[in-house]
């Protein structure tokens, strides 16, 4: 006759079976399981000052990580999470012609380009991409950003000026007049 604690061992036995058996074949299977991005970018100087009506040029470098050499023909951005309204966005990535040989990075080249709009308001206004290819490799997402910072008002920088040179002239007075005279 067996007791409830051997039938509760036959159980855990036969679960520690499964879960064995699945860590084994997702083991085998890992390796054809590629963990990595195919194609990857990188922006140089991803944040930025701008100003309302600016336009702003991204240059980066795009990696090859798949199985065959990849034309910039064969490469488009897709842009998300930006606001439409004041921000645009040009992908320049195709103007150019170049090859990247599997395994090797580009030179640095033009990706896009942004551009606020007249009326943007002060303010940090961002845009998330990622690259894809013609294969539907797709890279990681990455960010950039446009920061856009309220201008000092007029009156405010005359007064800095003012008190500025204000002050130069009281510390050559007080020179002057601490220096004894020669008679």
């Amino acid at each position: 006759m067996k007791s409830p604690n051997d039938r509760r061992y036959e159980d855990d036995a036969r679960l520690r079976s499964w879960l064995i058996a699945i860590f084994f074949l997702a083991g085998i299977a890992a390796p054809w399981l590629d963990a990595s991005a195919q194609i990857s970018f990188t922006v140089l100087n991803p944040d930025r000052i701008s100003v309302a009506g600016g336009t702003d040029t991204f240059l980066g470098t795009i990696t090859n990580n798949t199985d065959d050499a990849l034309s910039s023909q064969e490469l488009f951005f897709n842009f998300s999470g930006f606001d439409p309204a004041h921000l645009s966005v040009s992908q320049l990535l195709g103007n150019v012609n170049f090859t990247i040989d599997k395994g090797q990075t580009s030179a640095v080249v033009a990706l896009f380009r942004t551009d606020l709009s007249s009326n943007a308001k002060p303010g940090l206004y961002s845009m998330d991409m990622l690259l894809q290819d013609q294969d539907n490799d797709l890279s990681d997402p990455l960010s950039v950003t446009l920061r856009i910072v309220p201008e000092p008002a007029a009156l405010a920088l005359l007064s800095i000026g003012l008190i500025i040179v204000l002050s130069i002239t009281a510390l050559r007075r007080a020179k002057q007049n601490s220096t004894p005279r020669r008679q």
